[in-house]
């Protein structure tokens, strides 16, 4: 016999549904990486990090970094700034972040 999987209230959680035509799976796949997400977490600051920071950050080598830094500016959750000949990653703004998961305006909004 299949043991049932219990209903997420039973555990004190909520079930959040998204409205409209939400897509969290391809940001959802860009968090998912391990050095991708040490990577946004050392920007939770706020603070505007070089590539190499970041890499530092993420324990991966520049290349390693230069290669998940793309695809997270790509996918819209970074935007550089550049600085003479330094590039500069921060988290981009909601307003940058909804169009990416199909909602207008931020998150949740």
């Amino acid at each position: 016999m299949k043991a049932r999987t219990p209903h997420p209230v039973a555990y004190g959680l909520r079930v959040h549904r998204l409205s409209g035509d939400a897509n969290i799976a391809a940001p959802a796949q860009l968090i998912g990486d391990e050095a991708r997400a040490a990577m946004l977490l050392a920007l939770g600051s706020g603070r505007p990090l070089s590539a190499s920071q970041l890499a530092a950050a993420a324990r991966v080598r520049p290349q390693t970094a230069s290669s998940h830094l793309t695809k997270l500016v790509a996918g819209g959750l970074l935007r550089v700034e550049c600085s003479g000949r330094f590039r500069y990653y921060r988290i981009a703004g909601p307003d940058e972040i909804g169009p990416v998961i199909g909602q207008e305006g931020a998150p949740g909004a």
